[in-house]
């Protein structure tokens, strides 16, 4: 009787530090790259810069915003996140257009996610399209994340 009480405290401890919240945290995290008022994008480019002390990138997935497209991405410098997607048939509208994956290095950290220098083309002129940002974070001490965004017009 005594080993199925210890077994049941046991399963009941590793099942409420494992719910998030509990200051146990995620291994990894997928943060969406949100855009906005998207007309007629052709490819974009952009650097997602967080601290190196709380995540580590680990890959990018292009979207149901960026269907189509192709999504190369550098995770060759600490703490910067290069992303480009091209060749999109057609980026319009507002949604996520990548997912970042995440490895969480320190579940009690939190960091800002800055996107910078943001290189957008029109899909018909090739032109440069105008952006604004809008910084995105994640919380290891309350397993949350806020996605950044990039805003056109």
């Amino acid at each position: 009787m005594r080993f199925w009480f210890i077994v049941i405290a046991v399963l009941t401890l590793v099942l409420l530090t494992s719910a998030a919240g509990c200051g146990i945290g995620q291994d990894s995290i997928s943060m969406p790259i949100e855009v906005t008022n998207a007309d007629r994008v052709g490819a974009i480019a952009f650097n997602l810069v967080y601290d190196s002390s709380v995540l580590e990138a680990q890959a990018v997935e292009v979207k149901e915003l960026a269907t189509g497209a192709n999504a190369s991405y550098s995770t060759s410098t600490p703490g910067k996140l290069l992303v480009l997607v091209q060749n999109a048939p057609n980026i319009n509208g507002s949604g996520t257009l990548v997912v970042a994956k995440f490895k969480v290095l320190n579940t009690a950290g939190a960091t800002t996610l800055e996107i910078e220098v943001v290189e957008a083309l029109n899909l018909d002129t090739g032109e440069p399209v105008g952006t604004s940002v809008s910084d995105g974070s994640y919380s290891g001490t309350t397993d949350s994340v806020e996605p950044p965004i990039i805003i056109f017009g």
